[in-house]
């Protein structure tokens, strides 16, 4: 290890070790009183977290010094925000994460203070962070003075209609950027199948509340979606998303294909979903009927410009298929460095922190009676006893 001669580092760039015990108590048996220089001395330890506290009394002076093994920001060890942040932002199970700690024998925070951390620091400085950089991208947009092209589509946390919480991201399609994220609660909008469509409401005006003008919203085939733009934004331009459209394709020429005498379709149905891409791709906004005559034409072709990187995987539901993927350029997660500071700022208190308050809707099973705890108990127990006859 070379030690850094560039200036100061904050304490989330500084490196850590994990040092073991036997370690550690090996380097204090080279330690002396600060105060009268004895090396006869006796100490105690304690840890909060992942904070080492060695306290030491020498047996000439009786005087007690404190070591600690890392710093405070504020009145929480370094270490212990540290790592509750870096669980959060890396999307990491918390649980596991921990588990892993306990069964290595670090020592380490518990769970209920990482989520702890999470609802009193954390969620509120990722809240601030993305408020301001939505605030500056709006800023951007009314600059440029033009009518959004807003791509938009949901997603539940589970399949079916059983869902519980379903998130609607918009996005703006000529600058490449998410300006929205809205989350939906399904009994907000009376179930999990109108989350979508909520989600989209919801988004629209965000973006009409800072004074910007929709021209053209894209979304799935969802018929709700549809007719509320259909009524409500009857000046917006809507229009499908050509993905969803093929895969609609894709699924019913392969359903044709299981027929008796159709098998001859399957070694098609790649060329026809790419040929629909390239008659979407190739064609101006607004001129569908060349779409639709380029789509009828027999010319089937992909176009591919640039020198992209690609691999090929064999999905399992392919049976012995491939498929064709571009290689993606690794992510930077660079917001996770302008969150960090935002953890940092507000733990120190460097910087004065306006509360940010989420409406939180009601839970399901609130709209529900619920039993006495020990009547439940009870009613549950005797399900299981022996009456003598």
């Amino acid at each position: 290890m070379e030690d850094s001669c560039d200036g100061p580092v904050t304490l989330d760039k500084e490196v850590k070790f994990i040092v073991f015990r036997s370690s550690l108590q090996q380097l204090l048996r080279w330690c002396h009183c600060p105060s009268c220089g004895s090396v006869d001395f006796t100490h105690t330890s304690k840890n909060i977290g992942t904070l080492l506290l060695v306290t030491v009394c020498c047996g000439s002076c009786y005087k007690k010094s404190t070591w600690q093994s890392q710093p405070y920001i504020g009145p929480y060890p370094a270490g212990n925000i540290l790592l509750s942040a870096s669980l959060l932002f890396a999307g990491a199970t918390a649980t596991t994460f921990l588990r892993v700690l306990t069964h290595m024998n670090i020592a380490s925070i518990s769970g209920r203070t990482f989520f702890r951390h999470q609802s009193s620091i954390l969620q509120p400085a990722v809240q601030r962070v993305w408020k301001k950089e939505q605030m500056e991208l709006f800023a951007v947009l009314m600059m440029e003075d033009r009518k959004l092209v807003l791509g938009g589509d949901g997603r539940a946390d589970s399949p079916g209609h059983s869902a519980k919480y379903g998130t609607y991201t918009a996005l703006e399609v000529p600058s490449n950027v998410i300006i929205d994220i809205q989350q939906v609660q399904s009994n907000e909008c009376g179930g999990s199948y109108h989350m979508e469509l909520e989600g989209l409401r919801r988004s629209v005006a965000a973006v009409e509340e800072e004074g910007l003008s929709i021209g053209t919203i894209i979304t799935d085939r969802h018929r709700q979606i549809a007719k509320w733009i259909r009524t409500e934004l009857p000046e917006v331009q809507h229009l499908y998303d050509i993905w969803h459209v093929a895969k609609g394709i894709s699924r019913k020429l392969e359903s044709l294909a299981k027929q008796k005498e159709c098998d001859a379709i399957k070694p098609w149905i790649r060329s026809v979903v790419n040929h629909l891409y390239w008659s979407a791709v190739s064609t101006e906004s607004g001129h569908g009927d060349l779409v639709a005559e380029k789509w009828m034409s027999e010319d089937l072709r992909l176009r591919q410009e640039g020198k992209l990187r690609f691999k090929i995987r064999y999905p399992k539901f392919k049976k012995g298929g491939y498929t064709v993927c571009k290689v993606s350029s690794e992510p930077t997660y660079g917001y996770v460095q302008r969150l960090m500071e935002e953890v940092l700022g507000h733990c120190s208190g460097e910087k004065g922190q306006a509360a940010v308050t989420v409406a939180v809707p009601p839970t399901l099973s609130s709209a529900f009676e619920h039993p006495d705890k020990e009547s439940a108990i009870q009613g549950h127990t005797t399900r299981f006893r022996v009456h003598d006859p």
